[in-house]
């Protein structure tokens, strides 16, 4: 055991609950933790990781025991103007070793540099593995000069680095292209093979969860670990979405066949009773005798009626439980408008467009209704910057664009959103023409729920943002033309299943960013085009 949970509950300000009497233990070794949007995995994680993560995040109820260093990673991007030397506390021992290679003979510059005299290749080595090395720039290039890929890379190389005894990493391979998930896993099985080295990731990526050694899901129901790997656990979880749903269908079953057994035990009674009052009119039997039976039958039919009423109320709380277990565990649904059929030919075309900067490769697209691309390219090739181009929020080099169309953008960090409207606010102020009753509806289907709607956007979770952001671009008039970049990173595993579906069904121009490959081929996304 390396970190252990205890009886753990946090709360928000607002009064809302992020999870309540969580126990979990990890033991050294590769653990993954899932679960829906919103359930609470990033607080746990924070919690976990104690001071390591900043802000520090206590709960107001339980304990956590450490046993070792550790380290945290959390999804919160940097913007900051470090440069590369500074944010790897780098810069001390590369000033050191400049300062020696120019004359110097200061003791202090010999002892911070000690035995590293190839200090500054090995850094610059590990920055080439991962395409962070700018030749021009060197050490000084700045992080806020990095694509979000690339500042995730600097990050998790940070991280591994530091080498912690236990490490949390929260989505460590959002923003990562292919080259970066694949050393991404190489990294996580490396640091979890060194003895008494423990490694969480929450992720819904399931190439990266294909790896871990145990899973734990987190939802409404609490936390239930699965030994295995990511298909392990999809097996064993479907099973329990088999028996949560034969587990409802008895609760129906059961709960009528009481209303059913109530009622005739109501007619027997009324039955007793019009015979008792129809012997009293005949004068067949003592009075005496009568008024027992009256008073006799009256009783037994009121406790029968009681018994059968708090069997009523008890078959209705299973069926309550039954549907609450059942929805933890099913899909949202998320939709886009139904279009009537679309009269644009051509939606978007540009010839010969050079981008700002990232790739200076002349780029030809023309898309018309139905057509969808999905943008290939390395971190910090220009895919960010061509949807931004395509968007007019920033002007090409050179080239031509022709829009005839509203273009809609689903970015990275869902800037459309804001953070101090309430969920309904947002929706009904970007999606022209929806009505109230609607916009709870599509709200409700993508697991936004009542008391989710009237509450600051800022209070969400971030598969939760995602999801209503992009329910603020789809849920149009008539579809045009949609943007998405990455919008499958901060969704859970069951909402990117559901987003791809409607993706595949979309009726208007789309053009796609991401960088997993499970989730392009699900959304049916075959033509492609790669910016060198």
């Amino acid at each position: 055991m390396t970190i252990s949970a205890q009886s753990i509950s946090l709360q928000w300000s607002d009064g809302s609950v992020a999870f309540e009497s969580i126990n979990f233990t990890l033991s050294a070794g590769f653990h993954g933790l899932v679960g829906p949007n919103g359930s609470g995995k990033s607080s746990l994680a924070l919690v976990l990781a104690g001071s390591a993560a900043e802000p520090e995040l206590l709960p107001i109820s339980g304990h956590v025991h450490r046993i070792g260093s550790v380290g945290y990673v959390g999804q919160s991007d940097m913007t900051s103007e470090q440069s590369l030397a500074e944010y790897l506390n780098a810069a001390p021992t590369l000033s050191a070793l400049q300062r020696i290679a120019e004359g110097s003979v200061d003791e202090a510059d010999f002892e911070l540099v000690g035995e590293r005299w190839i200090f500054a290749e090995e850094l610059k080595q590990q920055l080439l593995a991962l395409n962070l090395w700018d030749p021009a720039a060197g050490f000084d290039k700045t992080l806020a000069a990095l694509s979000g890929g690339e500042r995730m890379r600097l990050r998790l190389l940070k991280a591994f680095g530091d080498n912690p005894v236990n490490l949390i990493l929260d989505e460590p391979s959002n923003h990562l292209d292919a080259p970066g998930r694949d050393w991404l896993i190489q990294q996580c099985k490396k640091f979890a093979a060194q003895p008494g080295h423990c490694l969480l990731v929450v992720s819904h990526d399931r190439q990266l969860l294909q790896h871990v050694e145990s899973i734990s899901e987190l939802s409404s129901l609490g936390l239930q670990s699965y030994e295995g790997n990511y298909d392990d656990y999809a097996e064993l979880a479907g099973l329990q979405v088999a028996a949560a749903e034969r587990q409802l269908k008895d609760a129906v079953k059961h709960k009528k066949q009481l209303k059913q057994q109530l009622q005739r035990t109501q007619e027997k009674a009324q039955k007793r009773q019009s015979k008792g009052k129809s012997d009293r009119a005949k004068g067949g039997q003592a009075k005496v005798m009568l008024d027992f039976a009256k008073e006799n039958s009256q009783q037994t039919a009121g406790t029968l009626s009681t018994q059968m009423q708090r069997q009523q109320t008890q078959a209705s709380e299973q069926l309550s439980d039954a549907r609450q277990r059942l929805a933890a565990m099913q899909d949202v649904q998320l939709r886009f408008n139904e279009s009537q059929g679309l009269r644009k030919k051509r939606l978007l075309s540009c010839e010969d467009l050079v981008l700002p900067h990232g790739s200076q490769q002349p780029l030809n697209i023309t898309l018309a209704p139905g057509d969808k691309i999905h943008l290939r390219g390395a971190n910090g090739s220009g895919k960010s910057t061509l949807l931004k181009v395509l968007a007019q929020q920033l002007k090409p080099q050179s080239g031509q664009l022709i829009l005839n169309s509203r273009v809609h953008v689903l970015d990275q960090r869902f800037s459309l959103v804001d953070p101090v409207r309430s969920v309904l606010d947002n929706l009904m102020n970007y999606a022209e023409g929806l009505s109230v009753t609607d916009a709870r509806t599509a709200l409700a289907q993508a697991g936004l729920l009542a008391e989710a709607v009237n509450r600051e956007a800022r209070y969400l979770s971030g598969g939760e943002t995602m999801k209503l952001a992009m329910l603020m671009v789809t849920l149009q008039p008539e579809p045009e033309l949609l943007l998405f970049d990455e919008p499958d990173n901060h969704l859970d595993i069951q909402a990117k299943q559901q987003l791809a579906q409607a993706i595949r069904a979309y009726p208007g121009a789309l053009v796609l960013v991401s960088h997993d490959r499970h989730f392009v081929e699900e959304a049916g996304v075959s033509d492609y085009l790669h910016i060198k």
